[in-house]
Order: C-alpha cells, then sequence, then structure tokens
C-alpha cells in the first residue's frame, strides 16, 4: 500500500521512523510549517520533518491545507493509496479525506470514543486513568468520531507522566497501524461505529490549566501535574512569582493537617505541602525564568520555611 503520512511532533516522528524501518511504503509525508523557536528564534523544523528528509522521502510543509490547490496536486503526484495521519494538528477537508482510494487512517492516543480531541494522553492521566490506548479510525469530517478499525489497550502507572506514556504508546501504535493498513488491503478490516454516547474529550491544554487548586487532593493534583507535562506545567505562587512543579508524589498515609497549600519543609531535602486531603512531596521544581532544580538543590538557595504557603494566584 502506497501511504502519504501527515505528522507533526516527536510522538508522530517516532512512529514513521518505524513504519519506515518496518517497510512501509511511504510516498511523501506532509508536516506543519517550521517556526521560529528559543531566544534566538531560529526556524526548528517539526520532527516529522527531520525524520522524513532522513529517511529520504518528499516533504510539504503548507500553512493550511483546506482550498489549497499546491497540496492537492502534490499529493496526487504521489499517488497514494491512503492518508495516514498522525497527530498533524490541522483539520482535514472533506474532498481530502475522498480523494485516495482507502481514504484517510487516523491513528488517535485513547481508546476510542474516551478522550476525542488534542490532548487525549494529558487528559486520561490528569484524569487518573488506569487504562488507555490508541486506536485506528477512518476519519469523517467530525472530529475523532470515524469508525474504530483497531485498538490496543495500554496501562497506565501511577509514577508516569505524558512524555513517558507517549513513548510507552509508540511501538504498539507501529503496529497496529500496520496491521489495520494489512487488514484494509486485504480486505478483512471490520470498523465498529462509536457509541456517541460514551464519547468524552479532551481539548487544547492552554496555561490556565496548569494553576494549581491546593484544595484538591494531593491525588488529583499529582495527576494534573504529571498530565502537564512538559508543556504548560503545573504551577503555583508563592511571593508573588511563579514556581513550575515538575515532579511531585502523595505521601502514602499522611494525616497532616492545615491550610491547603501549606508548606511543612523536612530538613534540606524535602518539602511536603498540605492538599484539600493529603500531603504532596515534591520532588523537582522550577521558578518561572530560572533552570528546573532537584528539591535538594533548589532548598539551597531558597528560604521556604514551614508555615509558608503557596497560592493559586499571584496576587
Amino acid at each position: 500500500m502506497r501511504v502519504v503520512y501527515m505528522g507533526t511532533p516527536a510522538f508522530s516522528a517516532q512512529i514513521l521512523e518505524g513504519l519506515v524501518v518496518r517497510g512501509l511504503n511511504t510516498t511523501g509525508v506532509v508536516t506543519q510549517p517550521s517556526r521560529p523557536a528559543g531566544r534566538g528564534r531560529k526556524l526548528l523544523d517539526p520532527p516529522v520533518k527531520t525524520v522524513s528528509m532522513n529517511s529520504g522521502i518528499p516533504v510539504v510543509q503548507p500553512e493550511t491545507v483546506r482550498g489549497n490547490r499546491f497540496v492537492y496536486d502534490q499529493l496526487r503526484s504521489w499517488n497514494p493509496d491512503c492518508l495516514l495521519v498522525v497527530a498533524y494538528g490541522l483539520f482535514l477537508p472533506p474532498a481530502m479525506l475522498q480523494m485516495t482510494p482507502y481514504g484517510a487512517i487516523n491513528l488517535h492516543a485513547s481508546l476510542l470514543p474516551k478522550y476525542r480531541g488534542a490532548a487525549p494522553v494529558n487528559w486520561a492521566l490528569i484524569n487518573g486513568e488506569t487504562i488507555t490506548g490508541v486506536s485506528t479510525m477512518r476519519m469523517i469530517a467530525k472530529m475523532d468520531a470515524g469508525p474504530v478499525l483497531g485498538q490496543r489497550p495500554i496501562a497506565i502507572d501511577p509514577a508516569e507522566n505524558a512524555p513517558q506514556l507517549f513513548q510507552k504508546m509508540v511501538a504498539p501504535s507501529i503496529d497496529l497501524i500496520l496491521d489495520t493498513l494489512t487488514a484494509i488491503a486485504d480486505g478483512t478490516a471490520v470498523p465498529r461505529e462509536q457509541e456517541e454516547s460514551d464519547a468524552t474529550f479532551a481539548p487544547m491544554l492552554t496555561k490556565d490549566d496548569g494553576l494549581i487548586d491546593w484544595t484538591q487532593s494531593a491525588e488529583k493534583i499529582h495527576n494534573r501535574i504529571r498530565g502537564l507535562q512538559p508543556s504548560p506545567g503545573g504551577f503555583t505562587f508563592c511571593g508573588g512569582r511563579r514556581l513550575l512543579i515538575l515532579a511531585a508524589e502523595p505521601v502514602a498515609g499522611d494525616t497532616m493537617e492545615g491550610e491547603p497549600g501549606t508548606i511543612i519543609r523536612e530538613g534540606k531535602k524535602n518539602i511536603l505541602v498540605i492538599a484539600g486531603q493529603g500531603t504532596l512531596r515534591l520532588s523537582r521544581v522550577q521558578w518561572e525564568g530560572c533552570c528546573p532544580a532537584d528539591i535538594s538543590a533548589f532548598l539551597c538557595g531558597c528560604r521556604l520555611e514551614t508555615g509558608a504557603r503557596f497560592e493559586s494566584s499571584h496576587v
């Protein structure tokens, strides 16, 4: 089967690399444009572009595919049997979904119909799920609502953050894609319509999603912190300064009492924070504009003491 691959971030790039190694006939790649990044604002190529160039696969980077005649002409010149979409990041118009013999096949990082949308991995962690997975589906005009072609369940470790879970998904995703394309090609694929009443949604994350509410339980705060890695990150305020909390864990069997957000300093190597229920132990933090630090190094240059409080507002 001749495939045009459409994707952008590192997760998608790793899957493309694995598919190329496994022999998938990828005739072209569509990815988002290179963007300025870093302090120097130099153009940074999307990870998928880097893989495609290293693999000798032609690539285009349109600002949009809707109504873009150049993109349609390029796709036709690559003569694909189907489009394979993995975290591309832009909606495909109906005409593009229907322009190849087998349509457009999407890999989505959830067990559909759960967590439709832009951030399924992050919201699964934020909501404390213990099982997630990956799904292949035939794309339709409605977001992530097409018939499911295959799924692979994946267990979530209680300590895993979003980058770690994405990494765990790569190998099952490659296997699932290849199995799905094989079934489509030999006529054994059995599409299964999604049950709309079971659908849940995973909207794009915003910076405000990272604000920690200390009246929540330590478990919920822990889940939010690990689900928001690496961006936008969980954060709080102390003395008017924004503090990113990069890693933390609930304290087992804790019975400490006090106002939510209250800091309990344990010597030179530990900070505990009282939550609405339970206590959270911080292990890695970062003042905004500074470098990340393990908590022991952070405490060497920080005067946080027992009784101080983290706030959910900079005021």
